[in-house]
């Protein structure tokens, strides 16, 4: 089974301290959680999808997932922005 590549900590990169690189940090693992999570579920449940598209563990964060995260989020903001409209008084 594939290891699961986000793990969303304070401190992303490690370096002992809460800076504005790990808010970049997070920012990126969000952008890119849509897009891995597929890969994630292809790499552990389509065995041959994998190996006919030579996907690896070293995908995540790559070429793929950017263009799924990317496609979800251009889909995904506009609902998003439509839901908190409806809160507003």
């Amino acid at each position: 089974m594939a290891i699961k590549p986000w793990e969303f900590v304070a401190d992303m990169n490690s370096d002992g301290v809460f800076t504005m690189s790990d808010i970049v940090e997070i920012l990126i693992q969000l952008f890119f959680l849509p897009g891995d999570s597929l890969l994630f579920l292809i790499l552990n449940y389509l065995p041959k999808v994998t190996e006919s598209l030579e996907f690896s563990y070293d995908d995540y964060h790559g070429m793929f997932a950017g263009i799924v995260s990317f496609i979800v989020w251009v889909f995904l903001i506009p609902i998003i922005v439509k839901v908190i409209k409806l809160f507003k008084p």
